[in-house]
């Protein structure tokens, strides 16, 4: 007798293949690492010295010259035991060939000539670099240019001694007053051309 073979072993073969077919047919999935971003250029954010000073943390105080109203606003930037940041552009004179030692600096935007002083109403300065890390003179040393007697830099610091209350040097009898001014940081060479104000911090 002819035996009939089953049509379910069939059935399930074709089955099989159809899925394999419609498996292969499925588009993969994507395995590529996407670009990392582009580094960002540091030095676009990076402010300069001068943007820095023009910018909103610090705020112009008055024109240099007339002295009375710019030795009014130094002096208001101490409200008590608060003392506001200021930054003034100072010429800075050496007291001897060696550098070792500072002469009469005052508020201004030109080297002294030499054998000429300040003006008659300039606002001279008392350069006061306790607590420094380095010392004030070797910090100047290296902003101004080699051998130069007189120049003309940013400092940052405060109105008065650093510390208040310290001893002071009698001043000396006819001489000009000469105003402390605690130095906290020294900055770049002044633009004698683009100066016209010292800032306080805001």
């Amino acid at each position: 007798m002819r035996r009939s073979i089953p049509a379910a072993p069939f059935a399930a073969v074709f089955l099989y293949a159809g899925l394999c077919a419609a498996l292969c047919a499925c588009p993969s999935k994507s395995t590529s690492v996407p670009a990392p971003p582009a580094p960002q250029d540091d030095a676009a954010a990076t402010p300069t010295a001068e943007s820095d000073a023009m910018s909103s943390s610090f705020v112009p105080g008055p024109a240099l010259s007339p002295s009375e109203p710019l030795l009014a606003w130094l002096q208001s930037s101490v409200q008590g035991d608060d003392r506001k940041l200021l930054r003034l552009p100072v010429v800075i004179n050496f007291a001897n060939p060696g550098r070792f030692s500072f002469g009469m600096c005052w508020v201004g935007t030109e080297p002294a000539t030499p054998g000429v002083g300040p003006a008659a109403d300039a606002v001279l300065l008392k350069l006061d670099g306790t607590g420094l890390s380095v010392s004030l003179v070797d910090q100047v040393k290296q902003k101004c240019p080699d051998k130069a007697l007189s120049c003309v830099l940013w400092l940052d610091g405060l109105w008065g001694p650093r510390v208040e209350g310290g001893p002071q040097a009698p001043p000396t009898p006819g001489a000009p007053a000469r105003w402390p001014f605690a130095v906290v940081n020294v900055g770049d060479p002044v633009d004698a051309s683009a100066t016209t104000t010292g800032f306080v911090k805001g």
